[in-house]
Protein backbone atom coordinates (compact mmCIF):
# COMPACT_ATOMS: atom_id res chain seq x y z
CA UNK A 1 0.00 0.00 0.00
CA UNK A 2 1.15 3.16 -0.91
CA UNK A 3 2.64 5.07 2.23
CA UNK A 4 1.56 8.60 0.81
CA UNK A 5 -1.88 6.96 1.23
CA UNK A 6 -1.53 6.19 4.42
CA UNK A 7 0.34 9.47 5.54
CA UNK A 8 -2.23 11.28 4.44
CA UNK A 9 -4.86 9.62 6.40
CA UNK A 10 -2.86 10.68 9.12
CA UNK A 11 -2.71 13.78 8.63
CA UNK A 12 -6.16 14.61 8.29
CA UNK A 13 -7.35 12.38 11.17
CA UNK A 14 -5.44 14.72 13.19
CA UNK A 15 -6.21 18.18 11.97
CA UNK A 16 -10.01 17.38 10.99
CA UNK A 17 -9.74 19.99 7.93
CA UNK A 18 -8.63 19.13 4.66
CA UNK A 19 -7.17 22.07 3.80
CA UNK A 20 -4.68 22.26 6.87
CA UNK A 21 -3.45 18.92 5.91
CA UNK A 22 -2.50 20.11 2.69
CA UNK A 23 -0.51 22.75 3.30
CA UNK A 24 0.95 20.96 6.20
CA UNK A 25 2.10 17.89 3.80
CA UNK A 26 2.69 20.82 1.23
CA UNK A 27 0.54 19.58 -1.59
CA UNK A 28 -2.58 20.48 -3.10
CA UNK A 29 -6.12 20.36 -1.47
CA UNK A 30 -7.32 18.25 -4.46
CA UNK A 31 -4.47 15.84 -3.91
CA UNK A 32 -5.00 15.38 -0.64
CA UNK A 33 -8.68 14.41 -1.27
CA UNK A 34 -8.30 12.30 -4.23
CA UNK A 35 -5.69 10.17 -1.48
CA UNK A 36 -8.01 10.07 1.03
CA UNK A 37 -10.75 8.87 -1.47
CA UNK A 38 -8.12 6.27 -2.73
CA UNK A 39 -7.48 4.83 0.57
CA UNK A 40 -11.49 4.49 1.33
CA UNK A 41 -11.81 2.54 -1.64
CA UNK A 42 -8.61 0.21 -1.11
CA UNK A 43 -10.37 -0.62 2.35
CA UNK A 44 -13.95 -0.46 1.27
CA UNK A 45 -14.56 1.99 4.18
CA UNK A 46 -16.03 5.24 5.18
CA UNK A 47 -13.60 6.70 7.22
CA UNK A 48 -14.67 10.40 7.90
CA UNK A 49 -18.10 12.35 8.41
CA UNK A 50 -18.58 15.89 7.67
CA UNK A 51 -18.94 18.46 10.64
CA UNK A 52 -19.42 21.82 9.18
CA UNK A 53 -16.35 22.77 7.08
CA UNK A 54 -14.65 20.22 9.12
CA UNK A 55 -13.79 16.06 8.41
CA UNK A 56 -14.50 14.20 11.91
CA UNK A 57 -12.99 10.71 11.99
CA UNK A 58 -15.90 7.90 12.28
CA UNK A 59 -15.36 4.87 14.45
CA UNK A 60 -13.69 2.86 11.28
CA UNK A 61 -11.04 5.34 10.98
CA UNK A 62 -10.40 5.66 15.22
CA UNK A 63 -10.02 1.62 14.93
CA UNK A 64 -7.37 1.55 12.23
CA UNK A 65 -5.44 4.84 12.88
CA UNK A 66 -2.87 3.04 15.40
CA UNK A 67 -2.80 0.16 12.94
CA UNK A 68 -2.06 2.74 10.12
CA UNK A 69 0.47 4.77 12.20
CA UNK A 70 2.22 1.22 12.86
CA UNK A 71 2.23 0.22 9.47
CA UNK A 72 4.15 3.66 8.42
CA UNK A 73 6.91 3.49 10.96
CA UNK A 74 7.47 -0.13 9.78
CA UNK A 75 7.95 1.04 6.18
CA UNK A 76 10.28 3.63 7.30
CA UNK A 77 12.37 0.94 9.04
CA UNK A 78 12.27 -1.18 5.89
CA UNK A 79 13.65 1.79 3.61
CA UNK A 80 16.53 2.12 6.05
CA UNK A 81 17.12 -1.83 6.10
CA UNK A 82 17.05 -1.98 2.10
CA UNK A 83 19.44 1.09 2.12
CA UNK A 84 21.62 -0.69 4.22
CA UNK A 85 21.73 -3.96 2.59
CA UNK A 86 22.44 -2.70 -0.44
CA UNK A 87 26.08 -1.32 0.72
CA UNK A 88 25.62 2.39 -0.16
CA UNK A 89 23.99 3.49 2.94
CA UNK A 90 24.44 7.41 2.65
CA UNK A 91 26.69 7.37 -0.19
CA UNK A 92 24.06 8.68 -2.66
CA UNK A 93 21.65 11.64 -2.22
CA UNK A 94 18.99 12.26 -4.67
CA UNK A 95 17.99 15.92 -5.54
CA UNK A 96 14.52 17.14 -6.81
CA UNK A 97 14.77 20.41 -8.72
CA UNK A 98 13.39 21.86 -11.79
CA UNK A 99 14.66 21.95 -15.30
CA UNK A 100 15.32 25.93 -14.85
CA UNK A 101 17.11 25.22 -11.64
CA UNK A 102 19.10 22.59 -13.00
CA UNK A 103 20.49 24.42 -15.94
CA UNK A 104 21.26 27.89 -13.80
CA UNK A 105 22.55 26.42 -11.00
CA UNK A 106 22.74 22.42 -10.19
CA UNK A 107 24.03 20.94 -13.36
CA UNK A 108 27.24 23.02 -12.34
CA UNK A 109 27.37 23.45 -8.96
CA UNK A 110 26.78 19.17 -8.80
CA UNK A 111 29.57 18.87 -11.43
CA UNK A 112 31.69 21.02 -9.02
CA UNK A 113 30.85 19.23 -5.80
CA UNK A 114 31.13 15.51 -6.73
CA UNK A 115 35.05 16.05 -7.96
CA UNK A 116 35.69 17.25 -4.50
CA UNK A 117 33.77 14.41 -3.25
CA UNK A 118 34.28 11.52 -5.72
CA UNK A 119 33.24 9.09 -2.99
CA UNK A 120 29.33 10.41 -3.16
CA UNK A 121 27.00 10.03 -6.08
CA UNK A 122 24.55 12.78 -6.56
CA UNK A 123 21.44 12.57 -8.73
CA UNK A 124 19.42 14.71 -10.09
CA UNK A 125 16.02 14.17 -10.64
CA UNK A 126 14.07 16.98 -12.60
CA UNK A 127 10.55 17.64 -10.94
CA UNK A 128 7.94 20.62 -10.88
CA UNK A 129 7.99 22.45 -7.27
CA UNK A 130 4.17 21.39 -6.76
CA UNK A 131 5.29 17.59 -7.04
CA UNK A 132 8.39 17.35 -4.56
CA UNK A 133 6.42 16.47 -1.38
CA UNK A 134 5.08 13.41 -3.17
CA UNK A 135 8.79 12.67 -4.32
CA UNK A 136 9.54 13.12 -0.82
CA UNK A 137 7.20 10.58 0.82
CA UNK A 138 8.14 7.70 -1.86
CA UNK A 139 11.86 8.09 -0.97
CA UNK A 140 12.12 9.03 -5.01
CA UNK A 141 14.61 11.42 -3.70
CA UNK A 142 15.73 12.54 -0.55
CA UNK A 143 16.46 16.50 -1.02
CA UNK A 144 13.84 18.84 -2.88
CA UNK A 145 14.58 22.09 -3.73
CA UNK A 146 11.62 24.13 -4.19
CA UNK A 147 9.74 27.64 -2.57
CA UNK A 148 9.84 27.54 1.25
CA UNK A 149 6.64 25.24 3.12
CA UNK A 150 4.31 26.52 4.79
CA UNK A 151 4.81 27.14 8.74
CA UNK A 152 2.43 23.86 9.01
CA UNK A 153 3.93 21.98 6.77
CA UNK A 154 5.41 18.20 8.22
CA UNK A 155 8.33 18.72 5.99
CA UNK A 156 11.56 20.05 7.44
CA UNK A 157 13.33 22.96 5.30
CA UNK A 158 16.55 25.47 5.05
CA UNK A 159 16.11 28.29 3.55
CA UNK A 160 18.77 28.98 0.82
CA UNK A 161 18.39 32.38 -0.67
CA UNK A 162 15.28 34.39 -2.29
CA UNK A 163 14.82 34.40 -5.94
CA UNK A 164 12.28 36.90 -7.61
CA UNK A 165 9.84 36.60 -10.65
CA UNK A 166 10.66 38.14 -13.51
CA UNK A 167 8.91 39.57 -16.68
CA UNK A 168 10.35 39.19 -19.93
CA UNK A 169 9.57 40.90 -23.01
CA UNK A 170 7.43 43.35 -21.53
CA UNK A 171 6.70 46.45 -23.80
CA UNK A 172 8.43 49.58 -23.03
CA UNK A 173 5.37 51.30 -22.47
CA UNK A 174 4.48 49.07 -19.59
CA UNK A 175 8.07 49.81 -17.75
CA UNK A 176 8.69 51.98 -15.19
CA UNK A 177 12.92 52.07 -15.63
CA UNK A 178 13.58 48.23 -14.95
CA UNK A 179 10.34 47.41 -13.14
CA UNK A 180 6.87 46.69 -14.27
CA UNK A 181 3.87 46.77 -11.32
CA UNK A 182 1.95 43.69 -10.69
CA UNK A 183 -1.33 45.13 -11.53
CA UNK A 184 0.41 46.80 -15.18
CA UNK A 185 1.54 43.66 -15.83
CA UNK A 186 -1.99 41.53 -15.49
CA UNK A 187 -3.08 44.12 -18.05
CA UNK A 188 -1.16 42.29 -20.33
CA UNK A 189 -1.22 38.87 -22.05
CA UNK A 190 0.54 36.59 -19.53
CA UNK A 191 2.78 33.60 -20.85
CA UNK A 192 3.67 31.32 -17.50
CA UNK A 193 4.73 27.97 -16.60
CA UNK A 194 1.98 25.18 -15.88
CA UNK A 195 0.93 24.72 -12.05
CA UNK A 196 3.79 22.25 -11.50
CA UNK A 197 5.40 25.41 -10.91
CA UNK A 198 5.80 26.84 -7.44
CA UNK A 199 6.48 29.96 -9.37
CA UNK A 200 2.53 29.72 -10.98
CA UNK A 201 0.96 28.95 -7.54
CA UNK A 202 2.63 32.37 -6.30
CA UNK A 203 1.44 34.18 -9.34
CA UNK A 204 -2.20 33.30 -8.72
CA UNK A 205 -2.53 33.49 -4.95
CA UNK A 206 -1.15 37.13 -5.40
CA UNK A 207 -3.67 37.60 -7.97
CA UNK A 208 -6.22 36.28 -6.17
CA UNK A 209 -5.34 38.02 -2.83
CA UNK A 210 -5.80 41.50 -4.83
CA UNK A 211 -8.32 40.57 -6.77
CA UNK A 212 -6.32 40.38 -10.07
CA UNK A 213 -7.81 38.65 -13.34
CA UNK A 214 -4.90 38.47 -15.35
CA UNK A 215 -5.19 36.81 -19.08
CA UNK A 216 -3.22 33.52 -19.94
CA UNK A 217 -2.48 33.26 -23.30
CA UNK A 218 -0.07 30.75 -23.14
CA UNK A 219 0.53 28.53 -20.50
CA UNK A 220 3.74 25.61 -21.40
CA UNK A 221 6.50 23.12 -18.87
CA UNK A 222 9.28 25.15 -20.74
CA UNK A 223 10.50 28.29 -19.62
CA UNK A 224 11.99 28.41 -23.09
CA UNK A 225 9.30 27.35 -25.03
CA UNK A 226 7.65 30.80 -23.16
CA UNK A 227 10.79 33.08 -23.72
CA UNK A 228 10.18 32.04 -27.54
CA UNK A 229 6.83 32.72 -27.35
CA UNK A 230 7.83 36.33 -25.62
CA UNK A 231 10.26 37.27 -28.15
CA UNK A 232 7.86 36.51 -30.56
CA UNK A 233 5.69 39.09 -29.28
CA UNK A 234 2.92 36.78 -28.01
CA UNK A 235 2.99 38.39 -24.31
CA UNK A 236 4.77 38.87 -21.66
CA UNK A 237 6.78 35.49 -20.12
CA UNK A 238 6.37 35.22 -16.40
CA UNK A 239 9.62 33.52 -14.71
CA UNK A 240 11.00 32.95 -11.74
CA UNK A 241 15.31 34.15 -11.73
CA UNK A 242 16.68 30.97 -11.73
CA UNK A 243 16.00 30.72 -15.43
CA UNK A 244 19.27 31.09 -17.53
CA UNK A 245 18.91 33.15 -20.31
CA UNK A 246 20.34 35.89 -21.95
CA UNK A 247 17.48 38.07 -22.20
CA UNK A 248 16.48 41.59 -20.76
CA UNK A 249 13.97 41.24 -17.87
CA UNK A 250 11.98 43.90 -15.74
CA UNK A 251 11.61 42.90 -11.82
CA UNK A 252 8.06 42.95 -10.83
CA UNK A 253 6.63 44.64 -8.37
CA UNK A 254 4.52 44.26 -5.58
CA UNK A 255 3.18 47.56 -3.32
CA UNK A 256 6.58 49.08 -4.28
CA UNK A 257 8.53 45.65 -3.29
CA UNK A 258 10.02 42.65 -5.61
CA UNK A 259 7.75 40.05 -5.80
CA UNK A 260 10.01 37.59 -4.37
CA UNK A 261 10.25 34.08 -3.08
CA UNK A 262 12.48 31.74 -0.62
CA UNK A 263 13.97 29.45 -2.18
CA UNK A 264 14.37 26.10 -0.12
CA UNK A 265 15.75 22.49 0.58
CA UNK A 266 12.99 20.38 2.07
CA UNK A 267 13.21 17.10 3.02
CA UNK A 268 11.03 14.47 5.27
CA UNK A 269 13.50 12.03 6.75
CA UNK A 270 16.89 11.65 6.05
CA UNK A 271 17.98 8.83 8.14
CA UNK A 272 21.89 8.68 8.25
CA UNK A 273 22.18 10.77 5.39
CA UNK A 274 21.32 13.65 7.66
CA UNK A 275 25.22 14.73 7.81
CA UNK A 276 26.15 14.35 4.50
CA UNK A 277 23.04 16.29 3.25
CA UNK A 278 23.57 19.11 5.94
CA UNK A 279 27.43 19.48 4.55
CA UNK A 280 26.39 19.42 1.00
CA UNK A 281 23.89 21.87 2.16
CA UNK A 282 26.12 24.40 3.59
CA UNK A 283 27.81 24.81 0.68
CA UNK A 284 25.38 24.54 -2.13
CA UNK A 285 24.13 27.70 0.24
CA UNK A 286 27.24 30.07 -0.09
CA UNK A 287 27.16 28.87 -3.67
CA UNK A 288 23.90 30.40 -4.08
CA UNK A 289 24.80 33.83 -2.94
CA UNK A 290 27.93 33.67 -4.98
CA UNK A 291 25.51 32.68 -7.92
CA UNK A 292 23.53 35.49 -7.39
CA UNK A 293 26.18 38.12 -6.70
CA UNK A 294 28.04 37.26 -10.10
CA UNK A 295 27.60 39.44 -13.04
CA UNK A 296 28.75 36.53 -15.31
CA UNK A 297 26.95 33.52 -13.61
CA UNK A 298 29.88 31.91 -14.18
CA UNK A 299 32.01 30.25 -10.78
CA UNK A 300 35.02 28.86 -12.26
CA UNK A 301 36.93 29.44 -8.80
CA UNK A 302 34.06 28.58 -6.24
CA UNK A 303 35.51 26.76 -3.48
CA UNK A 304 33.60 23.59 -2.75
Amino acid sequence: MNVRLLKSFIAVCESRNVTESAERMHISQPALSRRVAELQRMLGLELFERDGRRLRPNHAAIEILPIVQEAVDALQRLHEAARALTGRTGRTIKLGATSQLVESLLANFVAGYGNRHPDLHLSLIEAGGSEMSELLLDRTIDVGLTSEPGPDSQLRSRRLGKMRILAFGAPESALDGPFITFDRLCAERILILSHRFESRRIFETICRTHGLKPRIAFEAGSAHALLAAARAGLGVAVLPSTVAVDMPSATILLDDRPVEFALAAIWDCLGDKELLVTKLLDVFERYVRAFQASRTRQLRDFQY
